[in-house]
């Protein structure tokens, strides 16, 4: 796992205090004031309201009994049926923005599916389990032989826009095919728009 979970930063730590100026707190009480403190410090990242309330979940419910939620990932996400499990500082890097682990990116892949899915788009599009291909994963040859897999089962296209050089890229996966006017035109009119927003700010 990474070491970039830093969404409460260390909520659990109390600072040192002498114990005249400070009763000792019992249990409950020690627990009750941890919860308000983590509430504070939520409260702090003006997050939207379930995002918060996911936060809340993870460090009060499965950071304690150390707990994770298991997520089914069906074979037509990815090519191949598995579960995977979500860590309480997955659900903390993803809110606090910093970088994210390979599970929370392959959980957001299978909702994305949910929706194209309930789109009839699914067919149009198929995806690549992150960790399959990543240099921590396996050898060249075998992440070569995945990506491979999943490229011959149909036809791709990809487009990368680099707003700041003011480049687009076209990758289609048949040759000799012209870009797609429809395509096209959504590209263009979405880099027109972004650059009208930001001669306004």
């Amino acid at each position: 796992m990474s070491n970039k979970a830093s969404c409460l930063g260390a909520t659990n730590v109390r600072p040192l205090v002498l114990e005249e100026e400070n009763p000792k707190l019992d249990d409950d009480a020690a627990e009750k004031q941890a919860e308000n403190n983590l509430k504070q410090d939520l409260s702090k990242l003006d997050l939207p309201p379930p995002l918060l309330a996911l936060c809340q979940f993870a460090e009060t419910k499965l950071k304690p009994s150390n707990e994770t939620v298991r997520v089914n990932i069906p074979w037509e996400v990815f090519g191949y049926e598995h579960d995977t499990f979500i860590l309480h500082e997955d659900i903390l890097q993803l809110a606090s923005m910093v970088e994210i682990e390979f599970t929370v990116i392959a959980v957001y892949m299978r909702y994305l599916f949910d929706y194209l899915k309930m789109a009839n788009m699914a067919n149009l599009v198929g995806l690549i389990d992150p960790r399959q291909v990543s240099v921590q994963f396996g050898s060249l040859s075998y992440r070569s032989k995945h990506l491979s897999d999943r490229l011959d089962e149909g036809h791709w296209v990809l487009i990368i826009v680099r707003l700041n050089k003011e480049t687009v890229y076209y990758m289609d996966s048949l040759p000799n095919r012209s870009i797609d006017e429809d395509m096209r035109n959504i590209v263009n009119t979405a880099i027109k728009m972004s650059f009208e927003k930001k001669v306004k700010t």
